[in-house]
């Protein structure tokens, strides 16, 4: 005689697996929202920041070097990519 439950082991592994889910998911939120960032945490965000904040000023400065050819450049390049996608063997 085999047990009832061996029918629906898969069903139950799979309830059991989604509430044990929720609940380790549920834990972790409350954890998170309870902790504030630690100041390591906040010195890293800065730092970052500061790291995209010199990356923008970069990238502003390249872009204002050549200024008003940057639109022919851009043009002469567009025309270059065409002419090798065009060249590539098939």
């Amino acid at each position: 005689m085999k047990p009832i439950i061996a029918k629906n082991n898969s069903a139950l592994t799979s309830r059991v697996s989604a509430v044990g889910f929720t609940l380790v998911l549920s834990g972790v939120l409350a954890l998170a929202a309870t902790n504030p960032p630690t100041t390591d945490t906040a010195a890293t965000l800065l730092r970052l920041q500061e790291q995209l904040n010199q990356q923008n000023q970069r990238i502003d400065r390249l872009y204002a070097a050549p200024g008003p050819e940057l639109d022919e450049l851009e043009k002469r390049a567009a025309e270059n990519e065409e002419l090798t996608i065009a060249k590539a063997p098939k």
